[in-house]
């Protein structure tokens, strides 16, 4: 009797680990697939990320500086190839760049370092334009 009140202790005792052993993953955790849809288009970041036109296969970068005159683009913008993999971008070079979308805004991240953007739905110039009017 002795022996069978122990091992009742003990069972009821390891039972909260088998129980803690269980499907532990949070929904921060999860890998959010990204909508290839909602990250085609237009995003500008004014605080260093610039605009990225995005296709189905390219991301163009440009550069967007603020002068005298207002907001302006580079005139030599950069254009990589990319795959999306889950929620991260990567470039044909390998390097990968994860991405969290909701609604009309989008944050990458990449060592630590984040960047965030906004999606503009109109042309380049008229990007320019909204953002030379709220000058």
């Amino acid at each position: 009797m002795k022996k069978f009140k122990f091992l009742s202790i003990m069972m009821l005792m390891i039972m909260p680990i088998f129980m803690a052993c269980g499907n532990d993953e949070n929904d921060d955790e999860k890998v959010k697939t990204i909508n290839k849809a909602d990250f085609i288009g237009t995003w500008y970041s004014l605080t260093g990320g610039g605009v990225q036109v995005v296709d189905e296969t390219t991301i163009t970068a440009y550069e967007l500086s603020k002068g005298e005159n207002g907001y302006e683009l580079s005139s030599e913008p950069e254009t990589i190839n990319y795959t999306l993999d889950g929620d991260k971008v990567v470039a044909l070079d390998g390097v990968a760049v994860t991405i969290s979308i909701e609604g009309n805004t989008m944050v990458t991240s990449r060592n630590e370092q984040r960047a965030y953007f906004t999606k503009y739905n109109g042309t380049l110039q008229q990007l320019i334009d909204y953002l030379n009017s709220n000058y």
